[in-house]
């Protein structure tokens, strides 16, 4: 239930369609900050880099996926929440695990003027990604 409501959620929040099963979008720029070493404190954010990658978000088998210079696979192992931040963009929490067996939590934002990001946090650092649709 919380899958079907978070799909719903995700798809009329980025204007896309309800029989949608999987969606590519084009990251077109990123940022990201550290987490110094070890167990220091986190370095500020990056300035905003230009790119050309593509995302595929496989809502069925619950699985996202980065192409970039090293392809990224990220499994969404729980949906954590759905809340509105403190700028007034909707967001949705789902922890994930990537092809190396990492922990972390992916956010999906959606600011209040359709722009999207794509974050994916880790203990050592986040990266975030500008998003839109294919």
């Amino acid at each position: 239930m919380k899958k079907t409501l978070l799909v719903l959620l995700l798809l009329f929040s980025i204007g896309l369609t309800a029989h949608a099963e999987t969606e590519w979008f084009k990251a077109y720029q990123y940022a990201y900050h550290l987490k110094d070493e070890p167990g220091g404190g986190w370095q500020n954010w990056s300035n905003w880099n230009r790119c050309d990658i593509e995302v595929k978000i496989d809502w069925d088998e619950e699985v996202i996926t980065v192409f970039g210079g090293k392809t990224g696979r990220y499994e969404v192992t729980q949906y954590v929440d759905s809340f509105e931040d403190r700028k007034g963009g909707r967001q949705v929490k789902v922890k994930i695990v990537d092809q190396d067996g990492v922990q972390g939590v992916m956010r999906l934002r959606i600011e209040q003027n359709g722009k999207a990001q794509i974050y994916f946090d880790f203990t050592y650092g986040t990266i975030v990604y500008c998003i839109e649709k294919k």
